[in-house]
This record gives structure tokens, C-alpha cells and sequence, in this order.
């Protein structure tokens, strides 16, 4: 007998996976950052910051909309009860379904929980990111450098805002 069989299953909503795909964003997400890195330190040839600056508005709207059908879940921290106002006693009543009170779908409504948080700190990780960028390549351009590494501004220190 599995440890799982006492539970009740936790339903299936295939349109929430084909909208929320955090594991695919996660994985590209981690294929972008491996070459930011790379390119960064370790192939400047390979650097390009329009690129770069593509990459972050890409994954910036990626996990927004990562952090947004985050919200989509079924799951709800109160283990699946429901308030319901009624009209006709003026009384909010509380409607739990079948199931819904046990441990595996207050682990799921956590899990779920967890996910909404991981997805908020990428959305605004790529945020800054996304400014940081943006100042490097503003300052850069403005101190006279172009679109590859190899042809440098003469002095970006001095440069004054």
C-alpha cells in the first residue's frame, strides 16, 4: 500500500499547465544564465549586449507571466473551503468539498504557495537585472563604445550621468 492511498487525488487542470510551464521556463532560464555567464567571463567573443538586453526583456516577460498564472492555482491555503454569503440568512457559509481538508492538498496549497513566492523573486531578479543592463549600455554607448567588448570606450570611469 503506498503512503499516498489514504489521501484524496488532487485534481487536474490541463489548461493551468499549459498556461503556468515553470519548468520549462526554469530550465531556459538557466540556459540564458549559463550564457550570460560564459560570455561575460569567459568567451568575450561571444558577448553581444543587444543580446543580452533581448534575453532580459525575454525572461523579464517570461516569468511576469510565470509570477501571473502562478495566481491560477485551485489550490487555496485554507485547505479548499469556500465562504459563501447567503442572501436569504445574510450569513457567509463556509463549504468545504470532499477531500479537500487532508494533508496531501494542504502539501499541494503550500507547494502551490511556494511556487507564487519563487516566481515573484525571478520576475523581479530579472527586473534589476533588466536595469542593470540597461545602465551599462546607456553608459557605454554614451562614453563612445559600441556593440562588441573588444572595441572599448576610452575611459568609462569618468563618465558622469
Amino acid at each position: 500500500m503506498s503512503l499516498w492511498a489514504p489521501y484524496a487525488p488532487i485534481p487536474e487542470n490541463p489548461e493551468y499547465k499549459k498556461k503556468f510551464l515553470t519548468s520549462p521556463k526554469a530550465s531556459i532560464t538557466l540556459i540564458a544564465l549559463i550564457w550570460i555567464m560564459l560570455a561575460t567571463y569567459v568567451i568575450p567573443r561571444a558577448y553581444d549586449y543587444w543580446a543580452l538586453f533581448t534575453i532580459e526583456l525575454l525572461f523579464l516577460a517570461a516569468w511576469v507571466n510565470g509570477f501571473l498564472f502562478a495566481f491560477a492555482s485551485g489550490f487555496r491555503a485554507d485547505g479548499g473551503c469556500e465562504y459563501i454569503y447567503n442572501h436569504t440568512t445574510g450569513v457567509e457559509e463556509r463549504h468545504c468539498k470532499a477531500g479537500f481538508n487532508q494533508a496531501a492538498f494542504g502539501a499541494a496549497a503550500n507547494s502551490s504557495q511556494a511556487v507564487i513566492g519563487l516566481a515573484g523573486a525571478l520576475m523581479v531578479l530579472w527586473l534589476v537585472s533588466l536595469i542593470v543592463v540597461s545602465v551599462f549600455i546607456t553608459r557605454h554607448r554614451r562614453a563612445g563604445g559600441r556593440h562588441k567588448p573588444e572595441r572599448e570606450a576610452p575611459d568609462m570611469i569618468e563618465v558622469s550621468p
